[in-house]
């Protein structure tokens, strides 16, 4: 007996990422609803802490790793829609 499984997907989700030394962007196109969001995004690389942080051009709330250069900053968006992150350094 032979067993025959076909998946096809009723839709997908793409999502972008874009990096460019002090600003972070996010673009999606979604095909799929979920309850996915970013928490948080961790910068690396920061011998000094920033002067601060924004999400969609809004004071955020980041923390520095004295000890590894990391840079945490508090997103806390949801895939739904595209977002930006800009650290003043």
């Amino acid at each position: 007996m032979e067993l025959l499984v076909s998946l096809v997907q009723k839709s997908t989700t793409l999502v972008q990422f874009t990096f460019g030394g002090q600003a972070f962007s996010m673009k999606e196109s979604l095909g799929h609803h979920s309850n996915v969001s970013v928490e948080s995004i961790v910068f690396l690389g920061f011998k000094t802490t920033p002067k601060g942080c924004s999400v969609d051009g809004q004071g955020a709330s980041g923390s520095h790793n004295g000890t590894n250069g990391g840079y945490t900053v508090q997103v806390g968006k949801s895939l739904t829609r595209d977002f930006n992150v800009t650290i003043n350094h």
